[in-house]
């Protein structure tokens, strides 16, 4: 079932037949696999020879995670419990771990200024290396930062694009590796089919094999060599500091997916200037983000409206009313 790595523990049967059970209704399995991973490691260091959840085991594998946030142990914990309920379900008789109260998230997205895009795209197009390196991605950056503020694509999605996804004729990117597991379409605007031409202008001189297949990967470093997301963020940092922006520490920006933040809003800004309501506007952004439910996009027509007091008075009274007041973000 999983390729890259072999269960070995006493849960190791009843691992294979739930992820075959969620594979065949064609569900993304990458978290999934990941925690049962961990589960079946920990497993075989407390040689535990029966398959079944204490919870002194439970316990014990949660002081474990001293490296973990409180949102990641929770997400563990509910595929946990989920895999109890399902052990229990098939004649099993095990332990099923009680979720944590989950504390609603207060975080605030760094949203980018206008004048601020404007000089990471700059000090981007004109960043010369001092030593030249053929596994630089600073070849694929000016474009790649462009279509995550233009599309509010994730690093991850973006970094996945192959050549067969980007569709000129009709100005949109298919995005098929996505958090939520579907697929989706996004539009392509008239400047950033521009950047993606010369883009590819230049990719096509690389003396690279098979660089312009279907199947290629769209984004690539100068030796053809694959674009990975904690590389960009590393460099996107470079660029901050090159740009004067401060950095605040972990967690609090602004980081590579705040370019998704700033997408939705500045879209939202854009389409109120076009006498659209903002919450109208909600479900048009929301397909496009690829967003599961309304609930996510919300926070940004909050926080459009925060920054923009003016731009609320735009906004139907009634449609404020429908939403609630959300508090977490994607």
């Amino acid at each position: 079932m999983n390729k890259d790595y072999c269960f070995s523990s006493s849960f190791a049967c009843a691992m294979e037949q739930f992820l075959n059970l969620k594979t065949a209704t064609g569900q993304d399995c990458r978290w999934l696999k990941k925690c049962f991973k961990e589960l079946d490691r920990f497993a075989i260091a407390e040689k535990l020879s029966q398959p079944e959840m204490t919870p002194e085991f439970v316990e014990k594998w949660r002081k474990s995670l001293t490296n973990n946030s409180p949102s990641t142990i929770y997400q563990k914990l509910t595929v946990w419990s989920m895999f109890a309920r399902y052990m229990n379900r098939n004649g099993y008789n095990t332990f099923v771990p009680q979720l944590p109260r989950k504390e609603p998230k207060s975080f605030v997205p760094y949203i980018f200024t206008v004048d601020q895009i404007n000089r990471i795209f700059h000090e981007c197009d004109t960043w010369k290396l001092k030593v030249h390196h053929t596994h630089s991605m600073l070849f694929a950056m000016p474009a790649l930062l462009r279509v995550l503020y233009g599309t509010g694509l994730r690093i991850s999605e973006a970094v996945s694009i192959r050549n067969k996804d980007i569709n000129k004729d009709e100005k949109y990117i298919h995005i098929r590796k996505t958090k939520n597991g579907s697929d989706r379409l996004v539009p392509i605007s008239e400047s950033l089919m521009l950047t993606l031409n010369q883009y590819e202008y230049y990719k096509s001189k690389l003396p690279v094999r098979g660089i312009s297949l279907l199947e290629s990967l769209y984004f690539i470093k100068a030796d053809g060599g694959r674009v990975v997301s904690h590389s960009v963020y590393g460099m996107f940092r470079q660029l901050l500091e090159k740009c004067g922006i401060p950095h605040h520490g972990k967690s609090h920006g602004p980081r590579v997916h705040d370019l998704r933040h700033t997408f939705a809003v500045h879209s939202l800004i854009q389409l109120s200037k076009n006498g659209i309501d903002l919450y109208t506007a909600m479900p048009i952004l929301s397909t496009c983000m690829g967003h599961k439910c309304l609930s996510s996009t919300e926070l940004y027509v909050r926080l459009t409206s925060s920054m923009y007091p003016e731009l609320q008075e735009k906004c139907s009274p009634t449609n404020a009313f429908v939403y609630p007041n959300i508090y977490h973000h994607e």
